[in-house]
């Protein structure tokens, strides 16, 4: 319990800034102006509007757990490095919404993680006697993601649960960075979902199960500067997917956001956030049409660091 008690205090209050990332103005004072916006509990409120047959308004909270670090081994040439990151219960709430009566929505992913290897040369090792170097222009690492719900009442008195269930694939990186937060991955793998229809409360809910066989595709661009003060991501997602009856379909996600931190409250950022995203949903159980969602959100997120930018 003595060792636990310290773990919970460093998730409540963020961690304490190192000598690196602080400054001094004119005055004497000490000013953290670096970050890392991957390793952060985060709180965020967005608010803005969304289309899904018409517009109104949206109103989101975010809130969840981020981790990363970087693993290196070797140096100069032989040089290897590892980024390693994670999310927990990463959750989007609506609380109110609209067309639906007020009910609230829920977009929450229990574990989604990244694990990325970088080489200072681009090269892969053969296992052997001898062992062979061969050429390799790619970063290359694993995404995976579990358990994400995603439930949202429906206008005609029903309530739909999409469970992600898992998805992997093999993520490639051309771009080769070398720092982190600054990637463009390009991911193939294998996706399992499973969709519920039915009234409030999912009482005798129709489901469909929907197994993207390594045809979910997905790229995902991520931009930061080195003091983590700016950072961009952009996703494209499409998986084509087989589902039994109907046979196949496709369903399909894209996001853009960007966040700039605009004051820090005591050694936590504040950042301004904006994100467009757009949603095409295939058509679902109980003759549910295919439907499109576009949203375009603004809003302010404080982030509690849990390590400094490295």
């Amino acid at each position: 319990m003595r060792k636990l008690l310290p773990c919970l205090l460093l998730l409540a209050l963020g961690s304490p800034a190192r000598a690196g990332d602080v400054a001094v103005d004119e005055r004497g004072r000490s000013l953290r102006v670096a970050f890392d916006p991957a390793s952060v509990v985060r709180l965020g409120v967005l608010g803005g509007a969304e289309h899904a047959g018409a517009f109104e308004g949206a109103l989101e909270l975010e809130l969840g757990v981020a981790y990363r670090t970087v693993e290196p081994a070797g140096e100069g040439a032989e040089g290897v490095s590892w980024t390693l990151e994670h999310r927990f219960a990463w959750t989007r709430l609506r609380p109110l919404q609209p067309a639906a009566g007020g009910a609230p929505a829920l977009d929450a992913t229990a574990y989604a993680g990244g694990f990325m290897r970088h080489s200072a040369e681009p090269s892969l090792t053969l296992p052997g006697s001898p062992p062979r170097r061969v050429f390799f222009p790619f970063d290359i690492g694993v995404e995976c993601e579990l358990g994400r719900l995603q439930l949202r009442p429906l206008e005609e008195g029903l309530e739909r649960l999409e469970v992600g269930v898992a998805r992997a694939g093999v993520a490639l990186d051309p771009w080769r960075a070398g720092r982190p937060g600054n990637d463009l991955r390009l991911v193939l793998g294998v996706r399992y979902d499973v969709e519920l229809t039915g009234q409030p409360g999912l009482a005798d809910a129709q489901a469909r199960h929907r197994l993207a066989p390594f045809t979910a595709a997905w790229a995902r661009f991520r931009w930061q500067d080195e003091p983590g003060l700016t950072a961009l991501e952009v996703l494209a997602d499409a998986f084509p997917h087989w589902s039994p009856g109907p046979g196949w379909d496709v369903g399909a996600e894209a996001r853009a956001r960007v966040e700039r931190v605009l004051v820090a409250l005591d050694d936590q950022p504040l950042a301004l956030v904006a994100e467009a995203g757009w949603t095409h949903r295939p058509a679902g159980p109980g003759g549910r049409e295919a439907e499109e969602e576009v949203r375009l959100l603004l809003g302010l997120a404080l982030s509690f660091q849990l390590r400094g930018p490295r």
